[in-house]
């Protein structure tokens, strides 16, 4: 599976990880904290710029026994 992980400025995440479902609820409690403390960053620097660019989630598979994202997973 794949999980959104920081914060852009203008909103969204900054990128997707892929993480074991096995690891699934440390993982989302790990990235919420991370996207937590980005934002507070943001916050905290208005003149924080970011591309706005929509980050889309590259999706997540087992490759020989290993997470990989989408646009890894051929390699």
């Amino acid at each position: 599976m794949s999980l959104p992980v920081g914060a852009k400025a203008c909103g969204g995440p900054e990128g997707y990880v892929a993480v074991s479902a096995a690891n699934a609820d440390a993982a989302r409690a790990l990235a919420a904290r991370h996207a937590a403390a980005r934002r507070a960053e943001n916050a905290a620097a208005p003149e924080v710029r970011s591309n706005c660019r929509m980050v889309m989630d590259p999706g997540a598979q087992c490759v020989a026994g290993r997470c990989v994202s989408g646009q890894n997973a051929a390699m």
